[in-house]
Formats: C-alpha cells, sequence, structure tokens
C-alpha cells in the first residue's frame, strides 16, 4: 500500500470512528485506535509521496477528526462525572436517611 493510500485509509478510518463516537458507541473505539495506530506507524516518517497536496489534505482531515474525536471524549467524560457526582450525593443523601432513620 502506497503512503497515499495509507493516508486515504486514515482518513477513513477517522470518519468510521467520529461516526461511532456521534452515535455513542465508544465501546467500537479501542479496536479502531488500534488499527488506525498500526497504519500512523507505516505511513511516517512521509516517504514516496507522489501528490503533497492530497497527501496534506488527507492529514488535516486526519487532524481535524482527531480533534473532533478528542472533544467528543472530553463531553462524554464531564458527562459521566456529573452523573458519577449526582449518584454519590444521593447515596450520601441514603446512607444519611437511613443513619437516622433506625
Amino acid at each position: 500500500m502506497s503512503t497515499e493510500d495509507t493516508l486515504h485509509t486514515l482518513a477513513e478510518l477517522s470518519e468510521v470512528m467520529l461516526s461511532k463516537a456521534r452515535a455513542g458507541d465508544w465501546d467500537a473505539l479501542p479496536e479502531l485506535e488500534q488499527q488506525r495506530s498500526a497504519l500512523i506507524q507505516q505511513c511516517f516518517p512521509l516517504q514516496d509521496i507522489g501528490d503533497i497536496e492530497a497527501a496534506c489534505l488527507a492529514l488535516q482531515g486526519l487532524l481535524q477528526a482527531n480533534d473532533e474525536l478528542v472533544r467528543l471524549a472530553g463531553e462524554v467524560r464531564s458527562a459521566l462525572a456529573s452523573e458519577l457526582g449526582q449518584l454519590r450525593s444521593a447515596s450520601s443523601a441514603i446512607k444519611s436517611y437511613q443513619a437516622h432513620e433506625g
């Protein structure tokens, strides 16, 4: 597979990862990230690139997709942290009620 083909595959894989993240299918991401990491290792350092402009566009797309994945993961992490805080507060309230009840 040429470097250009690998970059194209990386861009496609990143889009699949974004689709999964947008759909909330976070369990699918670790395996996809392993595939993506292996492809990144294959094409860097960049060698034998025939179309520099296409390679640059593919890399820009990869970076944009990665930025959005990080943003989405941060949003989910914040939401989970908030839910965990609410659960801890509820648990504390229940323990307090039970201690005073009996």
